[in-house]
């Protein structure tokens, strides 16, 4: 398949594994060069691994997205290697506290809000304005399906 982006750059967070790895294959095979993102060392570099099998630039950052704070930092390295960032496919989840509403303390809520949801908006917004100016640019939100059928804990669900 064709689909008319080799050789732009892409981010994929939470790229080490599943969809994340999924995606970052599916945009190696188009002529994309990757950067993925995720906590796990080891990880990212079997990640690396399956990725290099194509001819397109692959780097990996060691990043935990949970500090909203330093969201920016990812952008700018991910620049430095790569280039200016073309696709963004924010694909990060994850789940805190009991599957008990009652349990779970508000601070719960907000850990995982920042990291499954600000971290995908932070992102964009860092991103965006050079999509813009660059009349060009994907963005990709990978959600959990338990958004629609029961399956974590009750941050999780929120």
């Amino acid at each position: 398949m064709n689909l008319g982006i080799k050789g732009k750059k892409a981010l994929i967070t939470g790229g080490s594994r599943g969809l994340g790895l999924a995606s970052a294959v599916s945009l190696a095979k188009e002529g994309v060069d990757v950067a993925i993102c995720a906590r796990d060392k080891s990880d990212l570099e079997n990640a690396k691994k399956t990725l290099s099998k194509y001819p397109v630039k692959i780097c990996t950052i060691n990043f935990d997205l949970s500090d909203n704070k330093k969201l920016e930092s990812l952008v700018q390295e991910t620049e430095k290697q790569l280039g200016s960032i073309d696709i963004l496919v924010n694909n990060v989840g994850g789940s805190l506290g009991t599957s008990s509403l009652i349990e779970n303390d508000l601070e719960d809520f907000q850990k995982v809000m920042e990291l499954n949801t600000w971290s995908a908006i932070e992102l964009t917004k860092s991103i965006l304005p050079k999509m813009i100016h660059s009349k060009w640019g994907r963005i990709i939100n990978i959600a959990s399906i338990y958004g629609r059928e029961y399956g974590g804990s009750a941050p999780y669900m929120a």
